[in-house]
């Protein structure tokens, strides 16, 4: 199992069939991370997993453009995400970010 952080907040965990992993094991594993609240999704043994062998690529593409000088505006953080990140307002992590995640509100996770 691959828990994304923070463990206590964020709902998606990778659950990764290995080669010999049975399919009892996995069934197993799936309900498990159910039991906890979590979102399972079932992905291969390759390095990264699903989440980070998305991630890694583009952060570092965004290392690049800064090693090629390309620091220009539109490459830079959006002012509203700025404020929004000085604000504390990180998105589900925090209850609120581009949307109201507060319990109650319109598009609240149940």
């Amino acid at each position: 199992m691959h828990f994304m952080n923070p463990v206590p907040i964020m709902k998606l965990v990778e659950v990764i069939r290995g080669l010999q992993t049975s399919d009892e094991t996995t069934a197993d594993t799936r309900a498990l991370a159910e039991s906890m609240g979590k979102t399972p999704v079932l992905c291969r043994d390759f390095p990264g997993f699903i989440s980070n062998r998305v991630l890694m690529p583009m952060i570092n593409e965004a290392i690049f453009c800064l090693h090629e000088g390309l620091g220009e505006d539109k490459y830079r953080p959006c002012p509203l995400l700025a404020k929004y990140v000085e604000a504390g307002w990180l998105g589900k992590k925090t209850g609120r970010g581009f949307c109201d995640y507060s319990p109650g509100a319109a598009g609240a996770p149940a």
